[in-house]
């Protein structure tokens, strides 16, 4: 036999004590203690993976059920509300503005129905969409009280921005903890 061969016979035996020994928990020569403590460090996270996963899933809470609650009112009027909407937009008919506003009004009917559900209870926070309705509400009607009883200016819109840009900083403050007031106390619930 050459001299090549019995050397590489001889380095297979090496690997072979040394995976042994390897997967005997023993380190191999040669090898950097960082690589094993970040072997051990993964296989730890793998196994406490799970655990967190079932914890999460545990914590994390439902969904608020509304008192009607086989019947999905909600979606029902967002979905009627977006047909009479397109039914609006696209109608061949002359008065086709009533079918467009219905189709809006419904929409966000149900919109706000579920968004305050799910904030008021602590399930998740829609504190940007509830508190900027209020002001489109108030700024459109003052501005179509306005129109109606003499031509609307500019200016009225400017100080409507204003009280507007007010009214939501408030509003959005106070649905804020009140949303966070109803996530501490379910967190609580739940533990």
């Amino acid at each position: 036999m050459t001299q090549s061969k019995r050397s590489s016979r001889s380095r297979k035996r090496q690997r072979r004590s040394t995976g042994g020994a390897h997967a005997q928990g023993q380190r191999p020569a040669g090898a950097k203690s960082g690589s094993a403590d970040e072997f051990q460090t993964k296989v730890k996270q793998a196994r406490e993976a799970p655990r967190r996963a079932r914890r999460a899933r545990e914590l994390k809470p439902e969904r608020p059920q509304p008192p009607w609650h086989p019947l999905p009112l909600a979606e029902l009027l967002i979905i009627v509300g977006m047909i009479s909407f397109i039914y609006g937009l696209v109608g061949s008919h002359h008065r086709h503005e009533v079918p467009l506003f219905v189709g809006m009004l419904v929409i966000a009917i149900g919109t706000l129905e579920f968004s305050l559900r799910e904030h008021l209870s602590g399930y998740r926070s829609h504190t940007i969409l509830l508190a900027f309705l209020p002001c489109v509400v108030v700024h459109s009607s003052v501005v179509l009280i306005a129109s109606a009883v003499a031509t609307a200016t500019h200016t009225l819109n400017i100080i409507m921005l204003g009280v507007d840009l007010v009214m939501f900083l408030i509003l959005f403050r106070i649905l804020r903890l009140r949303f966070l007031d109803a996530a501490n106390r379910a967190r609580l619930a739940r533990s």
